[in-house]
């Protein structure tokens, strides 16, 4: 929460392969706009091994810089993804997803600013993170796939879970040991009051290490949606859960370059090898994108 008491969400950033070359790394707008004058123009990022590094946070360029060592330290190289959790003061939590969209084995290591030991890293101490992206025809899905690593970390999940919202509300579900799922989703559709979960795209799942999956929704833009508290008010009701509606900013595009399999360009654009496709992502979403064809030379 900021001073005054509000909530502040989490924001998600996949990185690619370019992102971990570079020191700076663009915050979400619709986050700068809502949150940004609640948050300092420096903050200490937190990961779980005691590893703690300062940051810039540029408001006017909605941008924070000084991650290059981090992502060195960290080995990482492109198809992870981040967590920030804003947690009082000048402090953020910051977990990592491997490319497996499952927490990594974080390395024992610390800044080489701190003088002290890193951190034991226990993963039976629950708490363990793993995401679920959403595409559009999985988007009426009621069952989701752990992630192989993952399921080797808690190899013993009960087969009867609790699935928790941020406003307390809850359904149950299980875990099917034979093909490493949990099941049980249409129970959520219903508790938010919704034919498919196609407005979410990304879901994030935090293992108590026992009965319990808290369960965190992510907007287009990355951002997690706060639901109100049970039995509070906000614009806009979908069944049985208030959703609080926002105004999502139209803004500058983004884009990044993929070279596409020879099976994609044969199917889809009678391409060649060595043909690349550059997505634009429009107004920083990530299911909306321009696709140009740049033909090998």
């Amino acid at each position: 929460m900021d001073s005054s008491g509000r909530k502040i969400p989490k924001f998600l950033k996949f990185l690619g392969a370019l992102d971990c070359r570079l020191n700076d790394m663009d915050v979400p707008r619709r986050y700068c706009t809502q949150y940004g004058e609640s948050l300092p123009t420096t903050f200490r990022l937190k990961v779980r091994t005691g590893y703690e590094f300062s940051v810039d946070f540029d408001k006017r360029k909605q941008r924070i810089s000084g991650l290059s060592l981090f992502y060195k330290n960290f080995g990482l190289k492109g198809g992870e993804s981040l967590v920030f959790e804003y947690c009082g003061g000048y402090n953020f939590n910051l977990f990592i997803l491997g490319d497996d969209f499952s927490e990594i084995e974080y390395p024992s290591i610390v800044h080489h600013f701190q003088t002290c030991q890193p951190v034991p890293v226990r993963i039976h101490a629950g708490r363990w993170k793993f995401s679920k992206f959403i595409i559009i025809e999985e988007s009426v899905l009621d069952k989701i796939a752990l992630p192989t690593s993952f399921v080797n970390k808690f190899p013993e999940i009960p087969v009867r879970q609790n699935f928790v919202i941020c406003n307390g509300q809850k359904f149950v579900g299980s875990y099917n040991r034979n093909d490493y799922t949990l099941n049980g989703f249409g129970h959520l559709r219903r508790l938010l009051g919704v034919s498919d979960l196609n407005i979410y795209s990304v879901l994030l799942f935090t293992y108590d290490g026992g009965h319990v999956f808290q369960t965190t929704f992510f907007d287009e833009r990355m951002v997690e949606i706060l639901f109100p508290p049970i039995g509070g008010r906000s614009r806009g009701v979908r069944g049985n859960l208030n959703v609080v509606e926002t105004s999502l900013p139209v803004g500058e595009f983004l884009s990044f370059e993929i070279t596409v399999k020879p099976f994609h360009m044969y199917e889809y654009c009678h391409g060649v090898i060595g043909d690349v496709c550059v997505f634009t992502m429009m107004n920083q979403s990530v299911k909306k994108f321009t696709v140009e064809v740049r033909r090998a030379v």
